[in-house]
């Protein structure tokens, strides 16, 4: 909504001492009053504060309150929590984030750990970054992650964060036109693909945004900082290509190299062998043009997807423009 883009706009302009004091004290209160209200509900286990307001990196007009609410396994109990939930966000304005997957009983937890490698890597994340506000603290029921799951959860930490950077700055009508938003947008997307990396090479968990782009400390990372101190938001077209080449490459060096080594599995700098496949005939590849669908999500297309791109990639203005 244009209404809310304004907003956006207004505390971000706004967010110095004293308005930034009292910002992030309207944060701390919102936070008390949710917590407050899902105490009273039956059921509950635990509630977790997590993302940004865990990790004190709150930006005004940007950073929304994200909550994890463990329930019991009644199920009239968790329907009534997921009531007060989704009228906390309608209160909110949308502060207050939420989505019935916020929601999960202890089995859920475990269920998800396992299954599902995206999930791992928040609810790894959540070990060292979520705040417990009430209840009993259950993280520490959930394994140590094994080495191929934290390859798997990487590579779908970063698959989620191009799909965000698509859908925002290539497909969103409405954050086409919101500066915020896709400096938001840029700034996390380089820092969690570059956190995700990280752990990738060197086996070692990293959260903090802020963290990576000092540690990454390249020409677009100095940008990008330099960019969220700004008070005064604006469209960067080339800080937007800048980033969409950065993820394109991630992504590229990555399946580079997979290609080379087909055989092996290449996990923080070891590799190791596969148990060898039966040989198939060799299929010819038709050499068809970059389609939509191969820009806005790498994986689709397939091998060839993947080396029309590096061969020759499109800006962003034409893949937006598809």
């Amino acid at each position: 909504m244009r209404w809310k883009s304004q907003v956006r706009y207004f505390l971000a302009w706004s967010s110095i001492p004293p308005c930034l004091v009292l910002y992030r004290w309207l944060y701390r209160v919102a936070i008390w009053i949710a917590v407050q209200a899902f105490r009273r509900c039956p059921g509950i286990v635990a509630v977790y504060l997590c993302r940004g307001g865990a990790k004190k990196e709150i930006t005004p007009g940007v950073s929304d309150i994200d909550f994890i609410l463990i329930v019991g396994p009644d199920a009239a109990e968790r329907k009534q929590v997921e009531r007060v939930f989704s009228r906390l966000q309608t209160l909110s304005f949308g502060l207050i984030p939420y989505h019935h997957t916020f929601v999960l009983d202890e089995p859920e937890l475990h269920f998800l750990w396992r299954t599902t490698p995206f999930r791992r890597y928040l609810f790894e994340e959540g070990k060292s970054t979520w705040l417990l506000l009430h209840g009993r603290d259950v993280r520490s029921s959930l394994p140590q992650m094994t080495e191929l799951e934290r390859t798997a959860s990487c590579f779908a930490y970063m698959n989620y964060w191009w799909a965000e950077f698509a859908d925002f700055l290539l497909q969103n009508e409405n954050c086409r036109r919101d500066p915020i938003l896709r400096r938001s947008v840029c700034f996390k997307a380089v820092a969690d693909v570059a956190n995700a990396l990280h752990a990738l090479r060197t086996g070692e968990f990293c959260y903090s945004r802020s963290e990576a782009l000092e540690r990454e400390d390249t020409p677009l990372c100095r940008r990008l900082q330099a960019a969220s101190a700004s008070r005064v938001p604006s469209r960067d077209p080339v800080i937007e290509e800048e980033v969409y080449r950065y993820l394109l490459k991630a992504f590229l060096d990555l399946w580079d190299t997979f290609r080379r080594r087909p055989s092996c599995w290449s996990m923080a700098g070891l590799l190791k062998p596969l148990s060898p496949r039966p040989r198939r005939p060799k299929r010819r590849w038709r050499n068809r043009h970059l389609s939509k669908s191969a820009a806005i999500w790498p994986r689709s297309g397939g091998r060839n997807a993947w080396l029309r791109i590096s061969s020759g990639a499109p800006s962003i203005r034409s893949t937006a423009a598809c």
